[in-house]
Order: C-alpha cells, then structure tokens, then sequence
C-alpha cells in the first residue's frame, strides 16, 4: 500500500523537490551539454516557511538572478508567484514569514547577506544613483500590492499578528502589519537592541541590549513602563528565552571582554552559564555554570547552546562537557546536577521539544538516530528509544506545523525522510515516503507566535 503523503509534505515539495528535482534529473539523463549560463541560471527555493495554522506555506525563489516571493496552500498546495520583481538588480529577499493565520506575507529585501561585514548596506550593482535600501515588506497571501513597511532588519510577528517589530539603527521598531501607520521607534537605550523575543501573551518584549564588551536583557512593556534590565553586570548575556506562563526568563551569561590578555597562544577556554530571571522584578540566579575548560566552551553546534523550556519545568541545553555536543536537563528552579541525556560517542547536533513540552528529540548524526525522551509530570526525563533515520548522517529535523510529522534531511543520502508522530507515546513511525533532494541541510516551519 503506498503511504499517503501528508499535506504539509506536499507543501514542502512544491517548494523544494517539485521546483528543484526535475532539473537535476534532466541535467543527469540529457546527452546534450549544458552550459555555464544555465548552470548559473539555475532555480534554488529558500526561506521556506509555514503559518502557524492552517495550510499556507511561503518561500522564495530565484531564478536567474530574479528574486520573487512564492505562496501555495493546500490542499493542492500549487505553487503561485506572490511578488512581481522583474530584474536581476542584486537585491536579495530574507527572512520571509507568515502572520499566525497565514494572511499576511512580510519580508526583507535587499542588504548582502552573506557577506562578512555591513550585511545590510545598501548593494547597487546596476550604478543606480539612489540604490535601494534594506526595507522590510508585506503582502497578503491572496495577492495585490506589496507594502514597504520601512527600513530595517530581523522582522518579527507578533503573536496576535497585527504588528512586526524590527531592528534599525541600533534600536526596536514596531509597525502595524498591513503598514497603516508609520513604524515607530518603541525606545531609544545606549546599546545595539537585537533578537527581540514576545512574551507568550505578546504584552511584552525581551531583547539583547549589546554594549560592545558587555550586554544586558532588556524587557520592554510599553512607553510608560521603564525597560527592565535583568540582573546587570559587565558579562555578555543573551538567548532571552520565556517560560510559558511569562513569569519568567532563561538567559544564557558569558564574561564580558576586555581584563589581562591571556598568557598562552593556546586557543582559551570560552566558558558560560544558564540563569532564571524574575520578568517582573528582574532578580536572577545561577542555574548551571560550565567548566572553565574547552569542553566547557560554548557549543558552536546547531542552535548554539539550544536552551528550551519544556513540561514540567525544565530546561534543555546542549554542551561539549563529556567530549561530545550533547543534550542536558535540569529543573529550573532547583539545585540538581544537570542530567546527561545522551551519552556515548555520537553528536546530538539537532534538538526539537513537541509542541505539549512532552517529549524531546534529539539527533545523533553518527550514529544515524534520533533519540526520544519523555519528560515526566514532575520534570524528570525518561529515555525511551530511538528511530533510524533511514539514511546517513541527519544533519537537521524539524515538526510539520500541525505536529503530526517530522522530516529529516538524511544529508549524505541525499533525501528527507517522513515520520508519522504518535502524540501520545511521543514515537516515530516512518511512512515510507522518500523525498529526492540533493545533499540537504535543513527545514524550517516557523512558530511565528513564539
């Protein structure tokens, strides 16, 4: 019996293996050579995204140097050009998001996003004399005319979906979605505010305040309320992460730059540190420090350190402590040693918790697995087995929005491979269902209420 493919599968394909594969077949199967023009001609889909309800799905796409913004919706899920940008002017477009309930599109269009350096300066390879600048658009999903909401960078919905917040010159922005108004600075503080984070019920925002050798978290309610600082020091912190009730906030500490210089050419340790803050008076104490060892680093991996919330309380982290990047559990307001939860010589390099706080994944990509964890009513994590990711070397795993399947790009064995989710045993079931796709690296559906 052939296994049906999910609807939001059927989505990801029309975004990557429908719009993708048949060249590469044609490219293997044509005795005709092709040229260099079309080998940098060729299509690439990227920035695929998913609203958080519903079936509607966004990516975009380019196609000879021409950038546009695509849409489809299931069931169908046939694939329609949302944008009408007609020349190769260099302009790139990012971080393409979907309102909660998928009626509007917003993204970013233009900046050099990867480069080294000044990723958003204007880029003008046609000479123009006034090049574009880096603005921020949206659009509904039913089509019409794109409206630039202003200047800026890193677009945020938030949770209710009637406004985005931004990043430009060095502070927050905030604009209605469909650019009714004009975009309003929401503070002005001496740092760089970046990686803004709503509260679950949207009322309020936390954010890196960066000052060069040190940053704090900040917490913005409205124009009345000062910004809380949460615990400030001279130390570098960020990763503001809410617990779901919003009472509180997880935050990862470095040591500030800056003291003697070190007297060894040896590569020094970078060490660091979990604490739990108080989001209404802004105390916070130390949860877990890391070795002063290499070890102890911070982890470089996939999500950096991963620090999650989950059911019962608990944080999730990931660190190199044992040798290995591997995934860690602790309460958060107790006083126990962080638990290791999985051991041996394989990288737990990709780390998701179900929507519910139930269960944790995490991937082993040499050991060609996913481990799953239940966690208990009072917190504790219980390993319960783990699923062959049916090819080699998962570099990255993500949930469909509706929580009902999980893909994982089998990198070397270039192809995804789908898993039915068993919401009540936390369990994996492989559907049988291989997607083609040449050496892929990651998926993401993204939560834009979170």
């Amino acid at each position: 019996m052939r296994t049906r493919c999910p609807k939001t599968v059927a989505g990801l394909l029309a975004a990557t293996s429908l719009l993708c594969a048949p060249q590469r077949v044609r490219a293997q199967n044509s005795a005709t050579p092709f040229t260099l023009e079309q080998v940098m001609s060729a299509p690439f889909a990227t920035n695929l995204t998913a609203a958080a309800t519903g079936e509607r799905l966004a990516w975009t796409w380019n196609e000879r140097g021409l950038r546009s913004a695509w849409v489809a919706e299931g069931p169908q899920f046939a694939a329609r050009r949302l944008t009408s940008y007609d020349s190769d002017d260099g302009q790139e477009l990012n971080a393409v998001q979907l309102s909660r309930d998928g009626s509007r599109v917003v993204y970013m269009r233009g900046g050099d996003y990867g480069s080294n350096f000044d990723d958003a300066l204007p880029v003008n390879p046609l000479g123009l004399p006034f090049p574009n600048k880096t603005e921020i658009w949206s659009i509904p999903f039913s089509g019409g005319s794109p409206v630039s909401l202003g200047e800026g960078e890193s677009p945020v919905i938030s949770p209710k979906g009637d406004v985005v917040v931004f990043t430009r010159a060095r502070q927050l922005w905030s604009v209605p979605i469909d650019g009714s108004a004009p975009a309003r600075r929401l503070f002005e503080q001496r740092g760089e505010a970046s990686d803004p984070r709503f509260s679950p019920d949207g009322s309020r925002i936390a954010f890196v305040s960066g000052r060069g050798d040190h940053a704090f978290i900040g917490v913005y309610a409205n124009a009345q309320t000062p910004i809380l600082y949460i615990a400030p020091t001279t130390n570098r912190d960020g990763s503001p992460r809410w617990s779901s009730d919003g009472t509180r906030i997880a935050f990862v500490r470095r040591p500030g730059a800056g003291g003697p210089p070190a007297l060894s050419a040896e590569i020094q340790p970078a060490p660091w540190s979990i604490w739990v803050a108080d989001a209404r008076t802004g105390t916070a104490v130390s949860r877990w420090t890391s070795t002063r060892t290499l070890r102890g680093s911070v982890p470089t991996t996939d999500g950096g350190t991963n620090l999650h919330w989950t059911a019962g309380d608990r944080l999730l982290f990931a660190s190199y402590e044992d040798g290995w990047p591997h995934l860690y559990s602790m309460s958060a307001g107790g006083a126990e040693a962080a638990m290791l939860l999985t051991p041996g010589a394989h990288m737990a390099e990709h780390i998701r918790v179900s929507a519910d706080g139930r269960f944790v994944y995490a991937g082993n990509r040499l050991h060609d697995s996913i481990a799953i964890f239940s966690v208990g009513e009072t917190g504790e994590l219980t390993y319960l087995t783990e699923e062959w990711t049916r090819g080699n070397y998962p570099r990255s795993f993500n949930f469909d929005p509706s929580r009902q399947f999980l893909y994982v790009c089998n990198q070397r064995a270039d192809h995804l491979a789908t898993f039915r989710v068993d919401p009540k045993t936390g369990g994996l079931d492989f559907t049988g269902q291989y997607t083609p796709v040449g050496n892929p690296s990651i998926i993401v559906f993204l939560d834009l209420a979170k």
